[in-house]
């Protein structure tokens, strides 16, 4: 901790000597990209987001509904994480530019000030959005994508004369089952009911030891649970 530590004040004196920019700044800041967007990222899927938002006092005018279309919604997720990182980042470089903002001298490690810096501007990013959203895009959340990743049968009520209220039912029964899976586990399924391959996912995780032969092992536990808990919806 003392070495990162020393690493740091000199990193931090070199960008202060080049005014922020020049080579130095452009690994950080390719660095501090690639590790916000992870962390967001897994943050967003597992809610901590939204407890690490109120840990700071930040205040964030977002519905239960809102933020669960945020989850499963994939593009709208890298497109809020984007301008997020982008904007925490600029921020970031003209605080250093104006002798302020992040310096190690003070015990704050460069990768705990910037998260710090993405939380506020997702806040203001975020709710930017849902702004325009309100007014011009109602706001959706299906199951559909979690449904066909379980091979839920008959829970799509794509079959004709399917009683809705069977529907409802095995849909419920759904969504309390991935109620009962772990953070982590949640977010796999999720990844992958939208696209993501098992290697993205495996990238979400940098400290786990996810590789995606232990996510794909994952999965088959996840299935087989579902097919045995929803059994009784068949």
């Amino acid at each position: 901790m003392l070495d990162q530590a020393v690493a740091e004040r000199g990193l931090f004196e070199r960008l202060r000597a080049e005014n922020v920019q020049g080579l130095a700044w452009d690994m950080v800041a390719t660095t501090l990209i690639e590790y916000g967007t992870q962390v967001l990222d897994a943050w967003i899927g597992t809610g901590e987001i939204y407890r690490r938002l109120a840990e700071k006092r930040i205040g964030l005018e977002a519905g239960a509904a809102e933020r669960r279309a945020l989850f499963v919604d994939r593009d709208h997720r890298i497109e809020i994480i984007d301008r997020t990182v982008v904007d925490a980042l600029t921020k970031f470089q003209s605080d250093i530019r104006a002798g302020k903002g992040w310096d190690p001298c003070r015990g704050a490690m460069v990768r705990t000030f910037f998260l710090g810096a993405c939380l506020y501007q997702f806040r203001r990013v975020f709710e930017e959005d849902l702004r325009w959203r309100r007014t011009n895009q109602p706001v959706s959340y299906g199951v559909n994508g979690f449904e066909a990743l379980m091979d839920a049968r008959g829970c799509s009520g794509s079959q004709s004369g399917t009683d809705p209220m069977s529907v409802v039912t095995k849909r419920m029964a759904i969504l309390e089952f991935f109620a009962t899976l772990s953070p982590t586990d949640k977010i796999i399924v999720w990844k992958v009911a939208h696209g993501y391959t098992q290697r993205e996912i495996a990238d979400l995780f940098p400290d786990a030891n996810l590789t995606t032969r232990v996510i794909e092992h994952r999965l088959r536990k996840i299935r087989e649970h579902a097919r045995l808990n929803l059994r009784t919806h068949e």
